[in-house]
Formats: structure tokens, C-alpha cells, sequence
């Protein structure tokens, strides 16, 4: 998940890199990989918190 994470940041991987985290979350294991999901979260949200917003301008 680290890896996929750094992903994230570069414009040309974040779609992908969302889909893919977001199929990951979406995973039943119960909760063996909680710990796992919330350290994801908080990664994925700071890095989110960096990302410049997307405006489309028409």
C-alpha cells in the first residue's frame, strides 16, 4: 500500500492510483487489516490535502 501511495502525487498515476486504493479498501478480511486501512487513510489524506484542486474553466 506504501508503494501505491507514492503513486498518488503525480498527475499522470492519480486516477488509477485512486481506483486502485479504493478497490483495496473495498476488500472484506474483517478486521485483520484495519490498522493497515486507517494508516492508508491518513497517508491518502495528507497527501490529498497537497494536491492541487482541479478547475475547469469553460
Amino acid at each position: 500500500l506504501e508503494t501505491l501511495l507514492k503513486f498518488f502525487p503525480v498527475p499522470a498515476y492519480r486516477n488509477l492510483t485512486l481506483q486502485c486504493l479504493t478497490e483495496v479498501a473495498s476488500l472484506q478480511f474483517g478486521s485483520f487489516y484495519d490498522v493497515q486501512y486507517v494508516k492508508m487513510y491518513g497517508i491518502f489524506m495528507g497527501q490529498l490535502q497537497h494536491t492541487p484542486a482541479y478547475h475547469k474553466y469553460t
